[in-house]
């Protein structure tokens, strides 16, 4: 549900920058939420000032955008495919020396036209570009389990609020990874933790814990990556790391009563 003083139709608007922070004021030193991803779309209530306020439609989460990073939808139907690369970039032409218009990270959404004459390239209808083919997917096919895709990610830099491998936090890679595996999530690692017990997902003793086991912790997740390590995006070390689950337990047991909310497991 989204609070305010006042209601007005939403226009639809899609994001055309490679990636644009969400911000919870509308200013430059306003909090990074979170972050849109290229082709996200994005519903528009406010636009003043060089800012957009506003509601994704990928998570549903709200907040303030740069003006100069959406533009008015111009497509007629939902996008039809991903990127798939960690980053592709984005060309004025289908010329493998011309110069990069953007940066797209992994899960930005694409509305694609025809193909280059060399059969390398698809147009982007959202921006007047070309992306490479061997860097996108057709959203449904598949594009490897989410572990093998979190696990690209080893490395990153933490930022919260991120999505991409640029700076991405922990429940970012979570959804970044499921969704490049066309497995849906909420924003937030509570959020995250609400969904895997509506969707029936199977609560798993630590004993018992293998790949790709969900670890919740307050305000914390991460993959397991087999049955003792988890992946995870964190301050602590202040990247994507893999670390024994119960060192991490011990961490945040210094600041929590109860530091560990379980594990999940998606049904077979």
């Amino acid at each position: 549900m989204i609070e305010a003083s006042r209601f007005s139709e939403g226009q639809p608007y899609v994001v055309v920058s490679g990636t644009t922070a969400l911000r919870s004021q509308a200013s430059g030193t306003g909090a990074q939420v979170s972050e849109l991803l290229f082709g996200e779309r994005f519903t528009v209530y406010e636009d003043r000032g060089g800012w957009v306020w506003g509601q994704s439609a990928r998570d549903g989460y709200v907040g303030y955008a740069e003006r100069t990073a959406v533009a008015p939808d111009p497509s007629s139907g939902l996008p039809t495919h991903m990127v798939s690369a960690l980053f592709a970039h984005l060309i004025p032409t289908p010329d493998l020396k011309t110069s990069a218009l953007a940066l797209l990270p992994m899960s930005a959404q694409l509305t694609l036209g025809e193909l280059s004459p060399c059969g390398g390239y698809r147009r982007v209808q959202e921006y007047d570009g070309w992306i490479c083919v061997r860097h996108i997917r057709q959203i449904g096919e598949p594009n490897g389990d989410y572990v093998s895709i979190a696990e690209r990610f080893f490395g990153a830099p933490y930022l919260w609020g991120g999505k991409t491998a640029s700076g991405i936090d922990c429940s970012g890679l979570v959804q970044v990874a499921m969704a490049a595996a066309d497995i849906s999530m909420p924003r937030d690692s509570d959020l995250q933790l609400t969904a895997c017990r509506h969707r029936q997902w199977t609560a798993i003793k630590r004993n018992q814990a293998r790949r790709g086991d969900l670890a919740f912790f307050p305000g914390h997740v991460g993959i397991m990556i087999d049955h003792e390590t988890l992946l995870h995006a964190n301050a602590t070390h202040m990247a994507v790391t893999v670390d024994p689950l119960t060192d991490v337990i011990d961490w945040v047991g210094r600041s929590k009563a109860h530091p560990f909310s379980g594990l999940y497991r998606q049904p077979e």
